[in-house]
């Protein structure tokens, strides 16, 4: 006999992310865009040493700046998971 989990939902599946900025209170969200992007990403990683922030990542870290940005191009331009740039008001 199977057993009930709980109540049945009536699931909606989420939309796309739209390709255009979002501005927020403290930043704004750019989608991703290797030419314009790439670049300042990478330098922004290598600010990190230890290089932590690809601890629980699948991916990364990166030894040159061509190997992330063939890194990005062929993992990063799909519709999921959908990447955005990040800039703050600042």
């Amino acid at each position: 006999m199977k057993k009930s989990l709980g109540k049945l939902i009536k699931f909606k599946k989420a939309k796309l992310p739209s390709n255009k900025k979002i501005i927020g209170n403290y930043c704004l969200l750019e989608p991703l865009n290797i030419k314009k992007h790439s670049l300042q990403l990478y330098k922004n990683f290598l600010r990190d040493k230890k290089n932590r922030i690809w601890d629980y990542l699948p991916y990364g870290p990166f030894n040159s700046y061509v190997s992330f940005k063939r890194w990005l191009k062929q993992d990063c331009l799909k519709k999921d998971p959908y990447f955005f740039a990040i800039y703050s008001k600042k």
